[in-house]
């Protein structure tokens, strides 16, 4: 009897290879949501720590700061008298110079708003009380950042209701 030469691949191979791709798909998935989390979760501790420092070089420096946040990037300037009037100027010096928010990041003051927002740093210590709100973009917020007059500035994860 004459032995058929079989071409191709069986049913069975065929659905263990597309079974392979499916799972090897959808870890890597996983994994890229995992570092969009993570990207926010850094950026969210980086910011506090900025802001911490700005709160130390205006007490240390005995002088005042704003920062200005803007949907992608936020400034720093400093309060000077010029001509016996007081004016901002941005800073240039690191790491007062402008810093850029990554992309897919959403900071805001409101939790469903986009606007900018300015923040004063005193040389007494005291700051302008505020709260941000910091999430991945078209989400809701993940992190809150908040600070109070007397200087604390604390960095919290909202929890959502299912």
């Amino acid at each position: 009897m004459k032995k058929l030469k079989t071409l191709g691949f069986t049913l069975i191979e065929i659905l263990i290879v597309m079974l392979i791709i499916t799972i090897v798909g959808g870890l890597s998935l996983m994994t890229m949501g995992k570092n969009h989390a993570r990207e926010l979760k850094a950026f969210s501790q980086s910011l506090r720590t900025v802001l911490k420092f700005a709160e130390e070089e205006a007490i240390l420096n005995d002088e005042t700061y704003r920062l200005s946040l803007h949907e992608n990037h936020f400034q720093f300037a400093l309060l000077t008298t010029q001509e016996n009037k007081l004016k901002w100027f941005s800073s240039t010096r690191a790491p007062f110079s402008q810093l850029i928010v990554p992309e897919g990041i959403h900071l805001s003051q409101l939790k469903n708003e986009t606007q900018d927002v300015s923040l004063i740093f005193f040389a007494s210590g005291d700051i302008q009380p505020f709260t941000l709100y910091l999430g991945l973009a078209a989400q809701l917020p993940i992190y809150q950042l908040v600070g109070a007059r007397n200087g604390e500035i604390t960095l919290s994860e909202i929890k959502h209701e299912a």
